[in-house]
């Protein structure tokens, strides 16, 4: 019952808190759980979140914030899963809301794999600006060559985009071997990659 699970979501113990978390307590209380002390309270939170697939999961933006590497990334994730849901895209009240934490995180961290998961994400709602800059500097300078496998692949997977035009584009104006052939060898024969891996494949 939900009664039951949203005060046990309050417990003392930890590991109670994490159990009901990832069972799927009311998202306003799995919301709230983003100042847990315990790192595995608070990624049960987002996974359990994820899990619910309701318009309020959406609060997973303030997990952005976390300290914490793995729980920011799992919550990038659950973010983009969750654009494939209709009642969830219009529930959406203001995008802003949603898009600009998604920026910030490709914005402002200096790791690798969060801002590819950053840019999938964006992808998934709908917004590639970020991604799009990425190949045009690429294209025109060179470089960038893990954001611009993490872009293109980001690019590829927008909703109502054609990938194969994407994955076209790179291989004619990327000036690197190692993008065309992420393009052209990796992405497109195996079709591409579901949402439980948000990064895309790798050549390493």
């Amino acid at each position: 019952r939900t009664d039951l699970l949203l005060g046990a979501i309050q417990h003392q113990d930890p590991q109670i808190r994490m159990i009901v978390a990832i069972a799927g307590a009311e998202p306003r209380a799995l919301c709230k759980l983003t100042q847990d002390p315990w790192r595995e309270v608070r990624w049960s939170a987002v996974q359990g979140l994820s899990n619910l697939k309701s318009p309020l999961s959406l609060c997973l933006v303030d997990y952005l914030r976390d300290p914490d590497l793995s729980i920011r990334l799992h919550a990038l994730q659950g973010i983009g899963s969750l654009a494939r849901f209709a009642h969830i895209q219009q529930a959406v009240v203001s995008r802003d809301n949603l898009i600009l934490p998604l920026r910030l995180s490709y914005q402002k961290s200096t790791v690798y794999e969060e801002r590819a998961s950053a840019l999938a994400s964006l992808a998934l709602w709908g917004e590639v600006k970020d991604a799009q800059a990425i190949l045009q500097a690429h294209f025109a300078r060179g470089g960038l060559l893990d954001l611009s496998q993490a872009a293109t692949y980001a690019c590829a997977i927008k909703p109502g985009v054609d990938p194969l035009q994407v994955l076209r584009r790179v291989i004619s104006n990327s000036p690197s071997l190692m993008v065309r052939e992420y393009a052209a060898v990796v992405i497109w024969p195996k079709g591409l990659v579901s949402l439980v891996s948000p990064l895309g494949p790798s050549l390493g």
